[in-house]
C-alpha cells in the first residue's frame, strides 16, 4: 500500500510541475491551452483529464509518453477523460499533449 501512495505522490508531483512551467509571453486570454490534470493512479494505470480552453473543436491532439507517440485523440469537447495503462510500479513518466490540428472557424 505504501508504493501505492509513494507512486501517486511522485506521478502527481510530476504532473504539476509539467502543467505548471513558467512562459516569457504575456498571458493572452483568447489562446488556446490544454492542461493534463491526474484524477486517479494506480501501480500500472492512471486516468488524466485533458482539458482545452478557447480551443476550436474538433481538433486533433497528440499525447507524448517519455517523447514517443502514446496516442492520437480527436478531441470533440473540452474535457475529455484519458485512460493511460501498461505503466511500470516506481517508475516516473513524462506526458506532454500538443495541438496537430484543428477547425478554422
Amino acid at each position: 500500500m505504501e508504493k501505492k501512495k509513494s507512486l501517486h505522490l511522485y506521478f502527481i508531483l510530476f504532473l504539476l510541475a509539467l502543467i505548471n512551467c513558467n512562459t516569457t509571453e504575456p498571458p493572452q486570454d483568447d489562446k488556446p491551452t490544454l492542461a493534463l490534470k491526474l484524477e486517479d493512479a494506480s501501480c500500472t494505470e492512471a486516468w488524466i483529464t485533458l482539458t482545452t480552453t478557447n480551443l476550436q473543436l474538433a481538433a486533433t491532439v497528440i499525447l507524448k509518453q517519455d517523447d514517443k507517440t502514446r496516442s492520437t485523440i480527436n478531441l470533440t469537447k473540452a474535457d475529455t477523460l484519458l485512460y493511460i495503462d501498461s505503466l511500470l510500479p516506481n517508475t516516473n513518466y513524462s506526458l506532454v499533449i500538443f495541438v496537430m490540428s484543428h477547425s478554422v472557424a
